[in-house]
């Protein structure tokens, strides 16, 4: 919440801090510890992902791409450009954005999560967006026991839950576990119970997600340490894909004019210097 009030006064979003009283009035879908401090953007939405990457995909290619879909094993540094090797073959080019996610080889320093997502069933007035329910996350606990949950209006007659925190490390994610465990369940089941009273804490829906992670949880975005003309980003921890127009945009920039006016700085894979970073693989 202090991040939130503290990003949006910097950045001029309009947020409104609501009293207890008042978050209970405006928002009776949930039941608010005593202790809440709540904070709501009228402007805050939910992205339906599928469409948005093929709305991505479309205006690349209405742009002059030309989308591969193909899996890449790697990429090197050659004579003053770059390799990627794929599945069938090789790729040259003068310059190279990395973007692996939890399937490929990662730097040393990241790791990956397996986190589990919940779909549970209500019928009750209320949940949907339409009728003012929003999407929402919920900080319990304090440090170092903080736990955070998030969730979206009923879609379909389901809302999706699950737990930002947290999450089992992967060794290989080919072999991932994607059944749904009695521990998987019972954290967002106890959430739906205290915080959700109109929706059944059984779910009837679930799928496994990964997140890949960088060694202090923030984005690695920028060059590549070591490579002139290499870019990078990685370790999106589980939130980047809602900021994929922004990262594309500076990632763009620095490919085309080695420099960008989005102050993504502070992201630079230099601050990991003990070989946390991307590179030839």
């Amino acid at each position: 919440v202090r991040g939130s009030r503290t990003a949006a006064e910097r950045y001029g979003v309009r947020i409104e801090n609501l009293d207890l009283a008042e978050a209970t009035r405006r928002f009776p879908q949930f039941r608010f510890p005593e202790n809440s401090e709540v904070v709501f953007e009228p402007q805050a939405g939910y992205l339906r992902v599928e469409e948005c990457i093929r709305a991505h995909v479309e205006s690349a290619i209405r742009h002059g791409a030309l989308v591969v879909n193909e899996r890449v094993l790697g990429w090197s540094a050659e004579n003053g450009g770059y390799v990627v090797e794929t599945e069938s073959g090789e790729e040259r080019a003068a310059r190279v954005v990395d973007c692996r996610g939890a399937y490929h080889r990662l730097p040393p320093g990241y790791h990956v999560l397996r986190k589990m997502q919940l779909w549970f069933p209500s019928d009750a007035p209320g949940l949907d967006a339409a009728d003012g329910m929003p999407g929402f996350f919920f900080e319990t606990g304090d440090d170092p026991g903080r736990r955070g949950f998030y969730g979206f209006p009923r879609i379909d007659g389901t809302l999706k839950l699950a737990e930002h925190t947290g999450g089992e490390p992967v060794t290989n994610p080919l072999e991932l576990g994607r059944h749904l465990r009695d521990e998987d369940v019972a954290p967002l089941a106890e959430f739906v119970r205290t915080t959700l009273p109109d929706v059944a804490p059984v779910p009837v829906r679930h799928a496994a997600c990964l997140y890949t992670m960088s060694p202090d949880g923030h984005f690695a975005v920028g060059r590549v340490p070591g490579h002139d003309r290499a870019f990078q980003a990685l370790g999106l921890s589980g939130h980047g894909f809602k900021f994929t127009g922004v990262l594309g945009e500076a990632l763009a920039d620095l490919v085309a004019d080695d420099e960008t006016s989005i102050p993504v700085g502070f992201l630079s894979p230099d601050r990991f210097d003990d070989g946390s970073s991307a590179g030839s693989h």
